[in-house]
């Protein structure tokens, strides 16, 4: 196999595209130092979806301040930002632009909002919304819509929102989300009231959820508040840490029954997660609190909290 690519297209100063996707570059021992050198009119650039590094001086020459690079990039390889607010940005010695952005359309009947991370959110006659940008009190721009169905389009498994806060909070309408996987949350910081009352939903699929980044303070706070209707809800790969907030995250979900948790769960701030009725009250109704932990807990007074309270409650009787 081919590990060395050192000056491959050196000096193809008249190349305009190269798709490179078929290649594999994806370790230290691949050799790609000037392999893009002087390739100045290089209007699109696909790096291989193998790749994880490529030699710093790859790209000297590539394009320029007035003409950038179209570069397309794997999941994962992300450049070296620089002067993004001109247009392009800088990778080493290469310049490059990428003109996607990451939006929301709302149907002309506003019933559904679909989530696009492309370069043609002109082409859609319906109502935009920034994905990246808030309504300036930090809720998403489209906060005082209220739609039924939420689509993600498979362009958009390439966005990196830096919040979810909020997202579809008190949408109590909303009954399906369409194309979760394609929410990349690996940058997300804040997951405060992200579902927030989504009353009429009854399941949502969290399994690609990457929650290693949420370190807003108050960043797990209501997240599935009053979520009446879910019965089940999988957080085995949600990692809590003791910094960050994750309060009533799932208070007033009535009819939780089954909650998948791994051992972070420990760094819960106390068992009220788990017992709270409609009103956010603390309560004894044992029925609130039959939630199965199906990973290891060492936080015993989580999941044997019902069983715990009858014995208190026996304990006092007979005093």
């Amino acid at each position: 196999k081919v590990t060395d690519f050192t000056s491959m297209f050196e000096g193809c100063s008249s190349l305009a595209t190269l798709d490179l996707r078929s290649f594999t570059i994806k370790a230290s021992n691949y050799y790609t130092r000037n392999m893009f050198k002087g390739c100045s009119v290089l209007e699109s650039l696909y790096v291989p979806a193998s790749t994880s590094t490529i030699d710093g001086w790859a790209c000297t020459g590539v394009g320029s301040a007035e003409s950038p690079c179209q570069l397309y990039y794997p999941d994962g390889f992300l450049p070296e930002i620089s002067d993004a607010g001109n247009g392009y940005f800088v990778w080493k010695n290469g310049y490059f632009t990428d003109d996607r952005e990451a939006y929301a359309i709302l149907s002309s009947d506003e019933k559904t909002l679909t989530f696009y991370y492309d370069n043609k959110k002109s082409t859609h006659p319906e109502y935009w919304y920034s994905a990246y940008k808030d309504d300036g009190a930090g809720s998403p721009q489209w906060y005082l819509t209220d739609f039924t169905t939420v689509i993600f389009d498979p362009s958009f498994a390439d966005a990196r929102p830096t919040t979810c806060r909020a997202w579809f909070y008190f949408k109590d309408k909303l009954s399906n989300i369409i194309g979760i996987e394609y929410l990349n949350t690996s940058k997300v910081t804040n997951m405060e009231r992200m579902f927030s009352g989504c009353k009429n939903l009854t399941e949502i699929d969290l399994s690609h959820f990457n929650t290693d980044n949420v370190t807003s303070q108050n960043g797990f706070y209501n997240m599935f508040y009053n979520c009446g209707n879910l019965t089940s809800l999988d957080l085995s790969n949600f990692w809590f840490s003791s910094d960050v907030s994750a309060n009533d995250i799932i208070s007033s979900c009535i009819r939780l029954q089954t909650l998948t948790v791994n051992e972070s769960v420990n760094y819960w701030n106390d068992e009220d997660d788990c017992r709270r009725d409609r009103s956010g009250n603390q309560t004894d109704d044992d029925h609130i609190c039959q939630i199965h932990f199906i990973l290891p807990c060492r936080r015993a007074c989580l999941s044997d909290a019902p069983a715990r309270r009858r014995r208190r409650r026996q304990g006092t009787a007979r005093r």
